[in-house]
């Protein structure tokens, strides 16, 4: 029986149909992304090999933490305040006390740089690692009597009466300038987090935290400024 060229046709249509799916079904699926590598380093002037880093307690910390990775496989690297919900940021930096347990402490960082190079990008933050609240207000409010003090006997009473006349503005005022670091031990990480469709996703912290050594200089308002 001879075959017809209609069913000749139909026969390699089903042929050809049959090899598309089989080669599709034969692709290598698709890999996902490999992890992006973090880096996380204490920036400082006078490097000590093998040694902690000694910042005096007026003085902010200076980190740089780099994701190196190609870029649309990460999300642009977003500094995320201390206790912000997730979407508001992937990257924070970790401090802890050197001491049993590792306890996390509270920060104040602000971003002062951003750099973006092929597979690299960076942020450089500003970094306080505050005494606590109650303890900066105690302080801000000596300082003020102080300085009624010291105004009325150098016949400025009145002067001071008028600046200090608001007294919450007059703490909000030094609450926004004072800056003082914990003294202690401590180490600093950084850590990235990124949850976005379309990009590498994860959890990462930067290997080898940073010890740091904060020692006592001055209180903030024993300054010479303040004097």
């Amino acid at each position: 029986m001879q075959i017809g060229s209609r069913a000749i046709r139909v026969l390699v249509s089903w042929a050809i149909a049959l090899a598309i799916t089989a080669a599709a079904s034969g692709q290598t699926q698709p890999q996902p992304a490999a992890a992006p590598t973090l880096t996380c380093s204490v920036l400082n002037e006078t490097p000590r090999e093998r040694e902690p880093i000694r910042i005096s307690n007026l003085k902010r910390v200076l980190v740089r933490a780099a994701l190196i990775a190609p870029p649309a496989t990460v999300d642009p690297l977003r500094l995320r305040p201390p206790g912000a919900p997730p979407q508001d940021g992937n990257l924070a930096v970790i401090v802890r006390r050197i001491a049993a347990g590792r306890p996390m402490v509270a920060t104040r960082p602000i971003v002062i740089a951003q750099a973006t190079e092929t597979n690299r990008q960076s942020l450089d933050v500003s970094l306080e690692i505050p005494i606590d609240a109650a303890t900066r207000r105690a302080n801000i409010e000596r300082f003020l009597e102080r300085l009624g003090r010291e105004s009325t006997a150098a016949g400025k009473g009145e002067v001071f009466q008028r600046l200090a006349q608001d007294h919450a503005t007059a703490v909000a005022t030094f609450e926004r300038m004072y800056m003082e670091n914990l003294v202690g031990d401590f180490e600093v990480a950084c850590a990235y987090a990124s949850h976005e469709r379309g990009t590498w996703n994860g959890d990462l912290e930067s290997p080898a935290p940073n010890p740091i050594q904060v020692f006592f200089e001055s209180a903030f308002f024993d300054q010479r400024e303040f004097r």
